[in-house]
């Protein structure tokens, strides 16, 4: 049974200790390596320190969303949701989707997705890296069952670099 649970500051520790999966599985399609501690960030941060990894995603409560998602009670992604001012011209943005692999290809990811596009209304922008073909796939067949074919995929410029952005409306 899957469960969407918006996280609450005290168990912040269990996205922190995921969110080093989801880097690991990003280092496929951007090109990066490990710093001299074994995290794939800076040269300068050698763990992630609780108060420094967490503070941005519980500052704005009504503006950005960390939300776990459970598989059987055990922790087995995330998402990371904002809405304005901070997903710039849409209401709603997907930043970042995770989901550790013993999980994927059983729907969870798309039974997550659609929890997280139910629980808020308007306009959506989810981007994906170009190289990214599986998680490119995922969002193509996600969005496109969730909007039944009614939404807008294309190449755009962010400050990120080039992205595949995906826009639909509910």
């Amino acid at each position: 049974m899957l469960i969407l649970e918006k996280l609450p500051l005290e168990k912040a520790l269990i996205l922190q200790n995921l969110y080093p999966c989801y880097l690991h599985d990003l280092s496929e399609f951007i090109d990066v390596f490990p710093n001299q501690f074994g995290l794939f960030e800076s040269e300068e941060i050698s763990s992630y320190d609780k108060e420094t990894f967490l503070k941005e995603w519980w500052q704005h409560p009504d503006k950005e969303f960390p939300f776990l998602i459970r598989v059987d009670g055990r922790p087995a992604g995330f998402a990371l949701v904002i809405s304005k001012p901070y997903s710039g011209n849409t209401d709603h943005e997907i930043m970042e989707f995770f989901m550790l692999k013993p999980y994927r290809k059983h729907g969870f990811a798309e039974q997550a997705v659609n929890q997280v596009f139910e629980r808020f209304h308007g306009s959506w922008k989810i981007k994906a890296l170009p190289r990214n073909l599986p998680g490119r796939g995922f969002w193509t067949q996600v969005i496109g069952k969730y909007t039944h074919a009614n939404y807008h995929e294309g190449s755009e410029q962010t400050d990120q670099g080039e992205m595949i952005v995906f826009r639909f409306s509910n």
